[in-house]
Order: structure tokens, then C-alpha cells, then sequence
């Protein structure tokens, strides 16, 4: 017996949701893997790309009607990697690789991980407590491609490090509803 198409629609639906938030976990890898060679302009490329797609995927599955635990969980996941990990590396090998360097670099990953896990664990109502990690590695993305100093920099982690979790709420943009 064939099923309704629209069952075909929701699968397909899920599957092209599924390939972005994907998609943002492998450019983060990439942009991981990118920097570790000294490739910054094409890291910073991969990095953007990746939240590109962490926009995207989000975005589709609200709008498909195929959001999902798995997705959620998924999409935390992948912005761990592109978001928290990578920025922190990239300054981390910016800032001279120094031991302040690594003790700052350290905080923006435990500082995201919070984040990112009180945000999966807390109902969203249409606002961001705090700022999102996502939102902090764009500035960093920005600065390097401004070729800010390693101050600079460390100067934008530590203010990501405390913006993450600010006690004030931002409300999401209409244009990812």
C-alpha cells in the first residue's frame, strides 16, 4: 500500500532539516581542521557556512512542521562543534597560544556548553536569555576577517563569556520564524 505524499513531503522534509544541521557540524569541523593547517580565510569561509546552515535548519523545521527532540539535540550538538569549540581554538592559536590565551579559550567552551545546555533545557517563548553562541561566533568571525588583534579578540571572548549568559532577553528575528 503507497502512503499519502505527504508523508513523502515530511520525510524529505526532515531529511533536508537533518543535512543542514549536519552540514553545520562538518563545516565546523572543517573550519577546526582548516585552522589547525594555518588556512584561516578558507576556515573562516567553512565557519560561516556552518552558520549558515545552523540558520537554515531551525528555520525549515518550524516552518515544515518537522521539528523534533532528535533535531534539537542534534542541532545542540553541531553548534557545540562550529560555535564553541572552533572560535575558542581559533583565538586560542590567535592570541599567541599563550596560557592566558588557553584559560580564556577554556571559559568560552565551558561558558557555550552552559549556554547551549540551558537553552535545550529551558521552553522557548519567542526570546534568547542572554546571547546566543551562535551570535558570539559571528563577531568572532567578523573580527578575523577585519584582522582584529589577539586582544581584540580576547577582549570579544571574554565579553561572549559574559554576554551568553546575561540577564536580559533578546528577541529572536521574525525573519527565522
Amino acid at each position: 500500500m503507497r502512503r499519502p505524499s505527504n508523508v513523502h513531503h515530511q520525510e524529505r522534509a526532515f531529511l533536508l532539516v537533518t543535512a543542514l544541521t549536519l552540514g553545520n557540524a562538518a563545516f565546523g569541523f572543517l573550519a577546526l581542521l582548516l585552522a589547525t593547517t594555518g588556512r584561516w580565510t578558507a576556515s573562516l569561509l567553512a565557519l560561516s557556512l556552518a552558520i549558515g546552515c545552523d540558520t537554515f535548519d531551525g528555520m525549515f523545521a518550524r516552518k515544515w512542521g518537522v521539528t523534533s527532540p532528535f533535531g534539537a539535540v542534534l542541532d545542540t550538538l553541531a553548534d557545540m562543534i562550529s560555535f564553541g569549540v572552533v572560535p575558542a581554538y581559533g583565538l586560542f592559536v590567535a592570541a599567541g597560544e599563550t596560557t592566558f590565551a588557553a584559560i580564556v579559550a577554556t571559559a568560552y567552551v565551558v561558558s557555550g556548553l552552559l549556554r547551549l545546555a540551558t537553552f535545550q533545557t529551558t521552553p522557548f517563548h519567542g526570546t534568547y536569555r542572554g546571547v546566543p553562541i551562535t551570535v558570539c561566533a559571528a563577531a568572532f568571525v567578523i573580527c578575523s576577517f577585519f584582522h582584529a588583534s589577539s586582544f581584540v579578540l580576547l577582549l570579544v571572548a571574554c565579553g561572549s563569556i559574559v554576554l551568553m549568559h546575561a540577564p536580559f532577553d533578546i528577541k529572536k528575528p521574525t525573519f527565522f520564524k
